[in-house]
């Protein structure tokens, strides 16, 4: 079990595939271990349902599979933390790289390769996701790996630095589960997807996030 760390939150910056990015941390001496997985259980997809009618071109149900090869769908290449489990940096287990890129976590539990903030029921944080193109969004899929069920919401920045909130509400997410946002009569592009988390929803899990799909026209 993870030791509850004492030091101050940080943002840090990672960018795809650059070990060692981010802003300077003081590292602690020992490297903290994963917790053992918790049982396997079958990935499942949950819809969040935004005010207007969902877009007839982002599917709410689609399986893992098929997201994977959704044609206009486009994983994260940096990430910003309020906050990052022994102010990880780099490829060091838990820092916000792993939230990048497609998914790779297997099993619902606690797993190094996935973001995770520095404490568990803490309140508050937030993961900013940024995508190589910018496009006019049609919906968001969050994969959730541990904790599920603590995201309060998520929003969308354009090209002139204005932020869209596009979702917010009860997280239902329950599970290695996909929470699936669908956007519509968006008039904007964008390649930053910010999504906010209450820990205290979850007190004994992480919220832990393994990858974040932007789906969009260019």
């Amino acid at each position: 079990m993870r030791k509850t760390l004492l030091l101050l939150p940080v943002v840090c910056l990672i960018v795809l595939g650059l070990a060692g990015a981010g802003c300077t941390t003081t590292q602690k001496t020992a490297t903290p271990t994963a917790s053992p997985a918790g049982t396997t259980t079958p990935a499942t997809t949950v819809t969040a349902t935004p005010s207007s009618t969902a877009s007839l071109t982002f599917n709410t149900t689609e399986s893992d599979s098929a997201i994977l090869a959704e044609k206009n769908g486009q994983w994260a290449v940096s990430a910003l933390a309020s906050s990052t489990y022994g102010d990880a940096t780099g490829t060091e287990s838990w820092s916000p790289m792993h939230a990048t890129g497609q998914p790779n976590v297997e099993t619902y539990g606690d797993h190094g390769t996935a973001w995770a903030p520095k404490e568990k029921n803490k309140g508050m944080e937030y993961l900013e996701m940024i995508y190589t193109d910018p496009v006019t969004p049609t919906g968001v899929r969050i994969r959730e790996s541990y904790g599920s069920g603590c995201v309060t919401k998520v929003e969308l920045k354009d090209t002139n630095g204005v932020w869209h909130e596009i979702w917010s509400g009860v997280d239902t997410t329950r599970g290695l589960s996909y929470l699936q946002i669908p956007v519509t009569g968006a008039t904007y592009k964008t390649k930053t997807v910010k999504i906010t988390f209450d820990t205290t929803k979850t007190p004994n899990e992480w919220a832990e996030i393994d990858a974040v799909q932007l789906v969009g026209t260019k």
